[in-house]
């Protein structure tokens, strides 16, 4: 994976339909509440299949593990994490590791 995503934290509203990929499979999507170590929340977009959509209930402590994503939806872009893998929640454990290129150059003002 170039991208991983582990947060833990409390899903705070109900699995819905997302999308259905090309190959069949049907993805929901729920928010997590995660909270930094500032003591911050963050609600954040997650994305699982069906099978995974009966452990999203509302309050569920869980951890998952993922990959930051994103898709070009109409004319925004949509930012989630595609979750892989769900754990018991035994402690705020939060990180998310980016590995890639800067594909474009950077071009600085002058004045």
């Amino acid at each position: 994976m170039n991208n991983k995503a582990i947060l833990a934290g409390t899903i705070i509203s109900s699995p819905a339909f997302y999308t259905q990929l090309k190959t069949g499979k049907v993805l929901f999507r729920s928010h997590m509440c995660v909270v930094r170590t500032s003591g911050n929340e963050d609600l954040l977009p997650v994305v699982f299949t069906k099978e995974m959509a009966p452990e999203f209930e509302i309050g569920a402590k869980m951890k998952i593990t993922g990959r930051l994503q994103s898709r070009n939806n109409e004319n925004h872009l949509d930012l989630f994490v595609r979750v892989y893998k769900i754990e018991q929640f035994e402690k705020d454990e939060n990180h998310v590791e980016l590995d890639g290129i800067v594909c474009k150059e950077t071009v600085f003002r002058t004045t």
